[in-house]
């Protein structure tokens, strides 16, 4: 169980005036016909019947488990809020994925220097793994290689979902 905290707001009506007073529920971003209020705590964990905005019209901060993203509904008014921690949770996930990405493509292309590169106006190549060792070797359907000319420094794709292959554009500098 996670107990996600919401900052206070300012709660504002059509004119863009604080809505005092304005009483509110908090419900799933999924919960589209606000049909379910989630309950809220207060910071110090204590149940909340209702979300309330004071005569200034803050809604204050509060608490909800396991749900990172909510809508604070008063009324026809409904206000997305995100938690600050669901923030930096989504930015770390990225970064691992990032990462994860950045080793994959990193053992594609020491995968593809250990092979070697295929000769000047190669086509029609992938690399492949022939009894667990990367070798070079004839396409078919639709994953190809065209060495445009020889390069120490081949680059790699994302691989071929159709065969499972690593799909290899090869660039050359003079």
């Amino acid at each position: 169980m996670v107990m996600y905290l919401f900052d206070q707001f300012l709660a504002v009506d059509v004119a863009m005036m604080p809505a005092a007073n304005a009483a509110g529920q908090v419900y799933a971003s999924d919960d589209i016909g606000f049909t379910t209020p989630l309950p809220a705590f207060d910071l110090s964990g204590t149940p909340l019947s209702s979300v309330d905005a004071n005569s200034a019209g803050v809604v204050p901060p509060f608490q909800v488990e396991d749900t990172p993203v909510v809508v604070w509904r008063s009324g026809q008014w409904a206000f997305p809020r995100t938690a600050a921690q669901a923030v930096v949770e989504l930015a770390a996930d990225a970064a691992t994925a990032a990462r994860d990405a950045a080793d994959d493509a990193a053992a594609a292309a020491l995968a593809a220097a250990a092979t070697g590169v295929p000769p000047v106006g190669a086509d029609n190549l992938v690399l492949t793994t022939v009894d667990g060792a990367p070798t070079w070797a004839p396409a078919t359907g639709g994953s190809t290689v065209h060495v445009v000319e020889s390069s120490t420094e081949p680059t790699t794709a994302p691989p071929d979902a159709a065969d499972g292959d690593w799909v290899v554009w090869v660039e050359i500098e003079a």
